[in-house]
């Protein structure tokens, strides 16, 4: 499997909502984390639903595959909140025992929906690997629920071209939805203009529960709800003081029923740092696993500056810097790429965030989560 990989937004899998997954390398899409940088199964031992099987997962087909043979695997976050799509793309990968053959197929997840689409190009059969089988469809966590496309269970043997499967979401899904933005105000009149992103990961609260929900590199903030009243409340840090509402003030939503949903639900900021904090570009630091417990490893490149261990902070989400709290291990830096380990010492469970300050541009930001099991 892969290291944890961001979706971009909340997805719904038979009733629980994941913000991460890991993408195997035989066909199957994993939203259980645990499983970061394990070997992905090959062998069937049942048709689904069965424990004995992957779970809590997505097979687009599951099947013996063969990476380091060829083909690659694509994946990307596309469209503008609310409505992005995570694409995962298996293109021209070489079937384990078949040099010859190929399988191509594609999965697409839609927020707000949950709906799953899954497009194969083509799918042959492998005679000599597997018993010739292979698994198209999704199963919960716990293999209490899961759902396949006739046919395409084990020990069937099947190929097919140009096809297209969709999923509709799980009942447990439809759960009402509440989203909104933080932004800096610069002209202080408490709305979004262009320009006007909040460089600081931010978390809201949503009571009663809690709730908890942080801001992508937009500012965007997305949580579900069952029926009922609830507070919005943004997690004050002494970096971006609150304006709009007014400081320390919270906003109020109402469901009577399921499925509904409650946008610009925003919180206008200022910024109390000097220097202005960026996030780092996904595509130059990666965090894994992210949420984590004792370790996380961090890994970057075309970062294009120097820095040492010594740059690297952590903050709580009032501002308090956490030195003592943890050790930066087995730190790697060439000036352009490297990686570090965060160990945990004394982290309690909650969000932070690791600022690391460069000689030479601004500071740098991501969100980190700890949750200890």
């Amino acid at each position: 499997f892969s290291s944890s990989i961001p979706i971009g937004f909340d997805f719904c899998l038979y009733g629980v909502y994941h913000n991460y997954l890991v993408i195997g390398s035989n066909g199957i899409v994993s939203f259980d984390v645990t499983l970061a940088n394990a070997n992905c199964p090959w062998y069937m031992f049942d048709s689904i639903p069965s424990s004995t099987d992957p779970m809590d997962c997505i097979m687009t087909p599951w099947q013996g595959l063969s990476l380091t043979d060829g083909g690659e695997v694509l994946y990307q976050t596309t469209g503008i909140f609310p409505n992005r799509v995570f694409i995962i793309t298996y293109d021209s990968v070489v079937m384990k025992g078949c040099p010859n053959l190929t399988s191509s197929s594609q999965i697409k997840l839609y927020e707000g929906s949950n709906v799953i689409e899954i497009f194969i190009r083509e799918k042959n059969i492998c005679t000599s690997w597997n018993s010739l089988t292979a698994i198209e469809g999704i199963q919960s966590s716990g293999a209490t629920y899961a759902k396949v496309v006739p046919g395409r269970n084990y020990p069937s043997q099947w190929a097919v071209t140009n096809d297209a499967v969709r999923f509709t979401p799980f009942s447990g899904c439809n759960l009402n939805r509440i989203a909104g933005n933080i932004f800096i105000d610069n002209n202080m009149n408490c709305l979004y203009d262009s320009g006007e992103v909040t460089p600081i990961v931010h978390f809201v609260q949503i009571s009663p529960g809690p709730i908890y929900a942080y801001t992508d590199s937009l500012g965007n903030y997305c949580a579900h709800t069952i029926p009922g009243t609830f507070t919005i409340s943004q997690m004050q840090n002494t970096l971006s003081p609150q304006v709009c509402p007014p400081a320390n003030a919270s906003i109020s939503v109402s469901f009577s029923g399921y499925g509904n949903i409650s946008l610009n639900n925003n919180f206008a900021d200022t910024l109390n740092v000097s220097g202005v904090a960026t996030f780092f570009n996904p595509a130059s630091l990666h965090t894994s696993p992210n949420p984590f417990s004792n370790s996380t490893t961090v890994s970057f490149n075309n970062i294009n500056t120097s820095f040492t261990k010594n740059d690297i902070h952590l903050y709580d989400l009032t501002g308090h810097n956490l030195e003592g709290n943890f050790v930066i291990s087995d730190f790697k830096n060439d000036g352009e790429k490297g990686s570090f380990i965060i160990e945990n010492n004394a982290l309690a469970n909650g969000f932070y965030f690791m600022k690391i300050d460069l000689n030479d541009s601004n500071p740098l930001m991501t969100k980190l989560v700890v949750i200890k099991q």
